[in-house]
């Protein structure tokens, strides 16, 4: 197998040389130490990004105003901007990532289609193969009285040819089933895509749009709201990206081999018949393995001609109908082998795998958990100086009411005051300033013109 076929991109080497924790970045789907090395990673991100959000949490949101020199102004102005930020970011990752993806999802079943189109004509011919086989024992039956002389012949060829025709049958029925498992595969993968950028995203633009909205009209309990919904999308979406980091990095170390490990993959998780397909489709080293049956029963079918023209005791006509069976049978497996065409399959086998898979798919992911993780940084920031504008609201509110406390205090309680545009709420022009001694209340004095 030639290993130096496909050469990997920049992302998928950049991945496959990624930090792994308990084992060498070699595929092995098999392998428990390296499937726990790439769960590891991604709890060990997931961990990490929860931290780095307390941290930052920790430090700024319960101090936000600690400097003097940062005003309620520049948190809201920073806010906005943040909010704004984080929504961009999360657009271009459905704009970049989830389309290369898709992209490379949709291509990939397209070839899958295209092989199992190729699969579902073999199972025909095994099926037909078996149905001619049947109808020669039959036609066999109807001219055995006429010709005699080739009952010695028949227990042979059908010990030999029977199972040949039934283990071609067998190997292409199970090709198409895998073949079917694979497509089903990438509609899985199609959904957890559409999932993995739908589900953030809508939760990404719904908080920010609340906390824009709420850091620009002063809403503090819708802000309070933003916030607490902030930081559930961050959660969310943090474990969103782990599930995309560690599938980034499995794939990629798929792709840095890709044909030795896909091959081995199919080994490990289908049947040995569409291992040998994948195999041949991947190298194209000659014997084709499921169509390894059919030469030894043309062989066979040579010969069964050869002796009904050779025997004795045996009418013409009687010699011509076996003979013609038996040269249907024949047919029908050189057509069947002419389909054995490694040029178009390999063309399958490089399109689904590096130009789709490995090309697409793999980059795409890359992007997207990316330009998502970016997001929730930001998207933190943002809280953070939301959350300052909030509390400066607030501290803004507290400072004024004591400043209208203070202001009317020298006011309070000092009897005779004699502030002629300040009188008593009962006051009328009958009365006299003299008879006027007024004591300041809350609403116990008007202003006159």
């Amino acid at each position: 197998m030639n290993d130096t076929a496909y050469d990997p991109n920049p992302v998928v080497r950049a991945l496959h040389n990624f930090v792994h924790i308990t084992s060498s970045n070699k595929f092995d789907q098999s392998s428990e130490h390296y499937r726990a090395s790439v769960i590891c990673l991604g709890a060990l991100f997931f961990s990490a990004a929860l931290v780095l959000m307390a941290a930052i949490i920790r430090s700024i949101w319960f101090q936000p105003l600690r400097s003097k020199r940062i005003t309620r102004h520049h948190w809201r102005m920073s806010a906005i901007f943040l909010f704004l930020a984080s929504g961009s970011i999360v657009a271009a990752a459905s704009i970049e990532g989830w389309a290369v993806a898709i992209k490379g999802v949709h291509g990939s079943r397209s070839e899958l289609k295209n092989l199992l189109a190729i699969a579902e004509q073999l199972k025909s011919g095994g099926d037909f193969l078996v149905l001619g086989t049947d109808e020669l024992w039959g036609e066999v039956d109807k001219q055995l009285p006429i010709c005699p002389d080739i009952a010695p012949y028949i227990q042979p060829l059908n010990d030999s040819l029977t199972p040949l025709v039934q283990e071609f049958q067998q190997d292409t029925a199970a090709f198409p089933h895998d073949v079917d498992r694979m497509i089903k595969a990438f509609d899985r993968t199609d959904s957890a895509l559409q999932f993995g950028l739908a589900a953030p995203l809508m939760l990404i633009v719904i908080a920010c749009a609340s906390g824009f909205l709420a850091v620009a009209c002063n809403i503090t309990a819708f802000m309070r709201f933003s916030h607490i919904l902030g930081l559930g999308v961050v959660f969310v979406t943090g474990l969103v990206v782990t599930a995309e980091v560690m599938f980034s990095v499995a794939t990629a170390d798929l792709c840095a081999n890709a044909d030795v490990n896909a091959v081995e993959l199919i080994r490990q998780v289908m049947s040995n018949e569409t291992y040998l397909a994948a195999k041949y489709c991947a190298t194209c080293e000659k014997p084709n393995q499921i169509l390894a049956p059919l030469p030894p029963a043309e062989s066979l079918m040579e010969g069964f001609v050869g002796t009904v023209y050779s025997v004795d005791n045996c009418t013409d006509l009687a010699r011509d109908e076996l003979a013609e069976r038996a040269g249907t049978l024949y047919a029908l497996m050189k057509v069947i082998e002419k389909r054995d065409n490694c040029t178009q399959l390999h063309l399958i086998w490089d399109a689904l795998l590096h130009d789709n898979f490995c090309d697409h798919v793999v980059p795409g992911v890359a992007f997207l958990w990316i330009f998502q993780g970016l997001c929730i940084l930001v998207l933190v920031l943002a809280i953070i100086f939301g959350h300052a504008v909030t509390v400066s609201y607030r501290h803004s509110i507290a400072f004024s009411f004591r400043a209208r406390g203070q202001e009317s205090a020298p006011l309070v309680g000092r009897v005779g005051h004699t502030d002629a545009n300040v009188v008593p709420v009962n006051y009328t022009q009958s009365d006299t300033d003299a008879n006027v001694v007024p004591i300041v209340v809350a609403t116990g004095y008007k202003t006159l013109n």
